[in-house]
């Protein structure tokens, strides 16, 4: 088990046509702000690489508070992911994660209305940015290990440490699901307070020095389709 208190201070500040075009994008009708957050973090980790996990679970929480400055930066939000990561059948693989997002109400300053578009995504709107206060996010991906992991030796590098190399690739169906809520700009939130799906297929190339690349084929629930790369663990709350 990980434990951490931390506690932060931001400064913040905009151009003068950011606060012109919108006074309260810091919240207090000027282009600089402040507060401060107190921060605890829980993380429980058992899966087997990080990067890439095909076996084992993980769970995180985090409480944050808000407290103001020059900004009316004041609200309380909970986060919390769950992670599980199964080999139903030799070679293949089956991953699905949970994560949620809860705030309390009142008012929040633009820049804190961080939902879909950032860290957490669905796949099939990488596009898109999609502001909330509130959100749960569901994952799932069944793969298949069609090169399994493979050591090799790169011949111009001399130095032992540092010549040998791995990869491997899997090929894999995912399915992600997510909801969110914006109880302050709902009538320009089009996507806000709708199921939002993307489902597609994937190709995925893992090697060395915990580089990834996943090559994805989607569709989400407007019909959009397109293929789009990414860099890191799909489960994970980054691109």
């Amino acid at each position: 088990y990980k434990h951490a208190l931390k506690l932060h201070y931001f400064s913040s500040s905009v151009n003068d046509s950011v606060s012109f075009k919108n006074p309260n994008y810091l919240g207090n009708n000027s282009n600089s702000g402040n507060y401060y957050k107190s921060t605890y973090s829980f993380t429980d980790e058992h899966r087997d690489y990080i990067v890439y996990p095909l076996h084992g679970h993980q769970f995180s929480a985090e409480a944050t508070k808000y407290f103001k400055g020059t900004s009316p930066i004041n609200h309380f939000e909970l986060k919390a992911r769950a992670e599980k990561y199964i080999e139903p059948l030799n070679r293949l693989f089956l991953g699905s994660s949970f994560a949620v997002k809860l705030a309390s109400y009142g008012y929040q300053p633009y820049s804190h209305e961080e939902g879909f578009g950032y860290n957490d995504y669905v796949r099939g709107y990488e596009y898109y940015v999609v502001d909330g206060q509130q959100f749960w996010l569901s994952k799932t991906a069944l793969k298949f290990a069609i090169v399994e992991k493979t050591e090799f030796e790169i011949s111009y590098v001399k130095m032992k440490q540092f010549n040998k190399s791995h990869y491997s690739i899997y090929l894999g169906v995912f399915s992600d699901m997510g909801y969110i809520r914006d109880n302050q700009n709902k009538a320009s939130n089009p996507m806000q307070s709708k199921l939002l799906w993307g489902k597609g297929i994937s190709l995925d190339y893992v090697t060395y020095y915990d580089k990834l690349l996943r090559i994805e084929y989607s569709v989400n629930h407007l019909g959009e389709k397109g293929v789009f790369l990414h860099f890191s663990n799909p489960f994970g709350s980054k691109k």
